[in-house]
């Protein structure tokens, strides 16, 4: 628990973040399967050190390494799932205004910003397979992404009908 939380400062540091690329290539299978630990804080704690590697070594992480984490958004411990929605966050739900500019309802009516993130969070429950655990998917997002409370954007969604640039 000490070694990861004493990592973490150093991936945040600008100075050595490009120096830590061979410890990070060297040790990021023994830090991803921390993040699987059957002590909570160690798992919450690994989960954290993975956001600093991928935020600056994003090229280093595998989709394998991801996957494994995304899972843990279904942890029944609130900490490590909440610590896996961080990841989610800064891996597959970064708000795009490029995205939704010219995205519009088949009326017309211009769609929200959150509209493409609130997709992709459909499609990761959807490919997630875990249906009757869809509770801790939105509770482990909930205080940290504000797509989650964007009633608004769902029930536009839900209402209005794909426009011409949409997938229906």
């Amino acid at each position: 628990l000490k070694c990861l939380q004493s990592l973490e400062p150093l991936y945040a540091s600008e100075e050595l973040k490009g120096k830590l690329e061979l410890f990070t290539s060297k040790f990021k299978d023994r830090i991803v399967s921390m993040t699987l630990d059957k002590e909570f804080d160690v798992a919450v704690e690994a989960v954290k050190l993975v956001i600093s590697i991928l935020k600056f070594h994003q090229e280093i992480l595998s989709d394998k390494d991801c996957e494994h984490v995304y899972e843990l958004v279904y942890s029944s411990h609130r900490a490590v799932a909440q610590a896996a929605g961080e990841f989610l966050n800064e891996r597959l739900f970064l708000p795009d205004e490029e995205a939704v500019r010219d995205l519009r309802t088949k009326r017309g009516k211009k769609r929200l910003p959150n509209t493409p993130l609130i997709r992709d969070l459909v499609q990761f429950f959807i490919e997630s397979e875990l249906h009757e655990h869809g509770s801790y998917l939105v509770d482990s997002l909930i205080e940290s992404n504000p797509m989650m409370k964007d009633w608004e954007c769902m029930t536009d969604l839900l209402i209005e009908e794909p426009g011409p640039m949409e997938e229906g």
